[in-house]
């Protein structure tokens, strides 16, 4: 898994609802690919539980403001360091 993975965010940073992932895909809910760093919602997710659909929404936009953080950092940093 590589480090700036949105799974390896969710185990570290939220491992209370990757808890809850897992039992989600236990159930049938969502399928975790860790080899392609995705978590997808099922048509059953989408059914019967709308809020943990938007739950794993907003924890790829935290991970996705996170990202752009840390790339913008390190390239204004490379920046600097060329001069």
């Amino acid at each position: 898994m590589q480090p700036n993975s949105y799974i390896e965010y969710v185990k570290t940073k939220e491992p209370r609802m990757w808890a809850s992932l897992e039992g989600a895909a236990k159930e049938g809910l969502i399928f975790i690919d860790e080899k392609n760093d995705a978590i997808t919602a099922t048509n059953r997710l989408l059914l019967t539980y709308p809020a943990l659909h938007e739950i794993i929404n907003y924890l790829v936009g935290e991970w996705k403001a996170e990202q752009a953080k840390t790339i913008g950092f390190d390239h204004i940093k490379s920046l600097l360091e060329a001069q």
